[in-house]
């Protein structure tokens, strides 16, 4: 399938029903608009010569236009290059720059910024407003101005590129991820398969759109569903948008559910109409998805991906439980920790460096096959040949399979430490210091040592209010995972960095300490 055929799909569903409501004004797009205009748009687009093989960025935070301009650019069979809007303007136009981009759909927001950005990406001949009319710059009225709603077919294509989705950049400079048709009718169909739902869904858009969201928002059109797009992550907005919309489905990442567990009054709201309330991007610790359990209700659900490799592993709501049924006994920590069986149409297997393939509770990097896999770097075909040896795709996560399916992630393979000949996994430790009670986040690196090589530190954001000195802390990780892998020390910050994906930045806490190293062993 064409990404946008999906669109097309829940607008013969639910013509008159709303695709998208803005939660900040209650305005509702119904398919029938939404998908008139995704031709209006497509037809203006093309008739200036963007169509397949045209790069189109959109620059925006969350806002229902905004995702109308996404699947315009589908419609014209261009391919889509999504930036965070929490980036910098420099960083962001270097994107743009750096993927050819043509022409830019711009939220008003941003609109001072036009100039800056043209200028460091020359290549954009075209921007377009969202909304508003200023600096002279057409909105979207004005740039369709003189074309209708003439629909046309588009070529099918399984490999034809959709999307440009750069990585976090967590350890340099993003990389493109080449992302086609088939990867997106792949989430979709996975998702469809293994998750059930009675209603026609209703998902509160709160994650960025550019993400992982936005790829869930293509199931949820498939089934004539309705997308609530919130601007801004707001903890008590969510809250009160639940219920008052009904919502059935919810994504967020696990350092926005800790603070949605803060919130007051959390306990008192009705979350009878949530199905799935989905966690990926980063591990949650088992005892805090037990809190989000009891407060949320049977619910819990978690998706194991990437950008290459999108959505590979699901640790089902009755996953969460020990006989399998929701709302019965709470499963183990073991079972919690774990990221869930392989999604129906993808293969997960567990490798080692030599190429073979492991059997259940080896340690070794997990590896994938499916339609789920990206079709390559954008410009980079020697590192997509590394990311692609023996047949699989390699996703740098190392793990392991238990005897009952569920796969074990116990680190990345760049945060593996070597301390004293021992190889410590990060990971492994943080989730053991994220158990506390007083801990709100932590990362785990390692830090040159003359004796040992490294030494095990871990860097630690305590909950607001609360209050925990090292010791404790250090005798509580000791009592989980014993001496040899307990930190030797731990530093307290107010707050750990982020990219604007919401990604802790590991390297930036490594150069503080690997600075002027000779060498950087870690």
């Amino acid at each position: 399938m064409n990404g946008i055929d999906f669109l097309d799909r829940g607008w013969r569903l639910n013509p008159a029903g709303p695709c998208m409501i803005d939660a900040e004004t209650g305005d509702e797009y119904s398919y029938t608009w939404v998908r008139e205009q995704t031709f209006i748009i497509a037809n203006a687009l093309r008739a200036e010569g963007y169509g397949i093989g045209s790069v189109v960025g959109v620059l925006s935070r969350n806002h229902p236009l905004a995702f109308l301009a996404v699947l315009s650019v589908m419609r014209a069979g261009a391919t889509y290059l999504p930036v965070n809007a929490r980036n910098s303007i420099r960083e962001n136009a270097e994107i743009f720059r750096d993927f050819g981009c043509e022409v830019l759909f711009l939220h008003g927001e941003f609109v001072d910024a036009a100039e800056e950005i043209q200028r460091i990406a020359p290549g954009i001949k075209r921007v377009v407003l969202i909304e508003g009319d200023r600096s002279g710059l057409p909105d979207l009225a004005r740039f369709t101005s003189g074309f209708d709603a003439t629909p046309f077919d588009l070529p099918h294509d399984h490999e034809r590129p959709y999307e440009y989705l750069t990585t976090g950049g967590t350890t340099g400079r993003p990389k493109g991820v080449v992302f086609p048709n088939r990867q997106l009718e792949s989430i979709v169909a996975n998702f469809s398969a293994v998750a059930p739902c009675d209603v026609p869904p209703v998902f509160l858009a709160a994650a960025p759109l550019t993400h992982l969201s936005g790829k869930f928002m293509q199931y949820v059109m498939s089934r004539g569903g309705t997308g609530i797009v919130m601007g801004r992550v707001d903890r008590a907005q969510i809250l009160r948008l639940i219920p008052e919309h009904r919502v059935t489905h919810l994504f967020l990442p696990p350092t926005v559910i800790y603070d949605l567990l803060a919130q007051p009054g959390v306990r008192e709201v009705d979350y009878s109409s949530l199905r799935y309330f989905l966690y990926s991007a980063a591990p949650m610790a088992p005892e805090k998805v037990r809190e989000a359990i009891t407060v949320f209700g049977p619910v819990i659900c978690q998706v194991w991906g990437q950008s290459e490799a999108a959505w590979n592993t699901i640790l089902l709501p009755e996953d969460h439980f020990a006989d399998g049924v929701l709302g019965g006994e709470i499963a183990d920590n073991d079972r919690l920790a774990s990221c869930g069986r392989p999604l129906p149409f993808v293969n997960v297997e567990v490798m080692d460096e030599a190429g073979n393939l492991l059997a259940d509770g080896e340690r070794g990097e997990l590896v994938v096959r499916g339609m789920c896999v990206m079709q390559g770097y954008y410009g980079q075909p020697e590192l997509t040949k590394a990311v692609s040896e023996h047949g699989w795709h390699h996703t740098g996560d190392i793990g392991y399979r238990d005897a009952q399916g569920y796969f074990h992630i116990v680190d990345r393979k760049k945060d593996m430490i070597i301390s004293g000949g021992f190889n410590i996994f990060s990971a492994e430790v943080e989730r053991a210091i994220l158990d506390h009670p007083e801990v709100a986040e932590c990362a785990v690196i390692g830090v040159p040592h003359e004796k040992w090589g490294e030494a095990v530190l871990a860097i630690v954001e305590m909950r607001p209010g609360r209050q925990a000195d090292a010791e404790s802390i250090l005798a509580f990780c000791r009592e989980r995972i014993g001496a040899m892998k307990t930190p030797k020390s731990i530093e307290f910050v107010a707050q750990l960095p982020r990219n604007a994906n919401g990604k802790i930045l590991k390297h930036t806490l490594r150069e503080k300490h690997w600075s002027g190293a000779d060498r950087r062993v870690s």
